[in-house]
């Protein structure tokens, strides 16, 4: 895994800890900690992709569905999906 990958999530890891002191936002620190989590999420989605073979169409679809938005929250399409 790269350092980069590693660096992003200790700098998510790094807010999430400043935005929790006791005279922070509060609306900061929960973004910061969804971004925390997004930055995790990535981090092991890439580890998994980089050794797994290529998904099936299905799967693909499979995938997109668990990762979809279920508060009503528009999704830009991927590049892919624009190819």
């Amino acid at each position: 895994m790269s350092p980069s990958v590693h660096s992003e999530v200790a700098h998510h890891r790094a807010r999430v800890a400043a935005f929790s002191r006791k005279d922070s936002d509060p609306e900061k620190a929960n973004k910061a900690r969804r971004e925390l989590k997004a930055a995790i999420l990535g981090r092991d989605i890439r580890a998994f992709v980089s050794t797994a073979p290529l998904p099936t169409p299905e799967q693909l679809a499979e995938l997109r569905a668990l990762l979809a938005p279920t508060d009503g929250t528009k999704v830009p399409p991927s590049a892919v999906d624009a190819a």
